[in-house]
């Protein structure tokens, strides 16, 4: 998929609109992934979250910042930037599929792990300050089937997880709002 397809940032009105123009089935095939709704963000100094994957293609200095001030979506998508060819990496190096530019996330903090379903498993790396899922801490090396609707945490940055169905779901919903 070009970078040109999708905007390089995604936030829930854009997107809801995007559906209500679109035939689902072109819908899907842009968002064939699961996503992450992000609930909460801590004030992270001059830092960001920074999307960044095949999807949108974004360079260094085009990436585009995730605001805690508007409900935003990241898919869960390769940037083809790390050394795992099928898990999608959480961390603050640069060279994740999702970078959390902030001191408190580690290097490499935690990874989604798709099986041969499609299904997506969370695991903590090892990270210094946790990986939750649905408020339960994960231990280092620990992986969880994940569910749509979980509520995932990389230290103290909140999103939730949504399947594709729940996602278009979530999407007409917040249309008729």
């Amino acid at each position: 998929m070009k970078s040109t397809e999708l905007p390089s940032s995604f936030s829930l009105d854009q997107l809801a609109g995007d559906l209500a123009i679109q035939e689902e089935v072109d819908f899907r095939r842009q968002w064939p992934n699961p996503v992450l709704l992000v609930h909460s963000i801590p004030p992270i100094d001059t830092e960001d979250i920074i999307i960044n994957t095949e999807i949108t293609d974004l360079k260094d200095h085009e990436r585009s910042a995730v605001r805690p001030d508007h409900r935003q979506v990241i898919p869960l998508a390769k940037s083809g930037n790390n050394q795992y060819t099928a898990r999608i990496t959480v961390g603050r190096a640069r060279n994740n599929d999702i970078v959390i530019r902030a001191s408190k996330i580690s290097k490499l903090h935690a990874m989604f792990v798709p099986d041969e379903a499609g299904h997506y498993s969370l695991m903590d790396m090892g990270s210094m300050n946790g990986t939750e899922v649905n408020g339960r801490r994960l231990q280092p090396k620990e992986s969880v089937l994940l569910k749509s609707g979980d509520h995932l945490v990389f230290w103290r940055c909140a999103f939730e997880y949504l399947e594709p169905d729940d996602f278009i779901a979530m999407l007409r919903r917040h249309a008729q709002k």
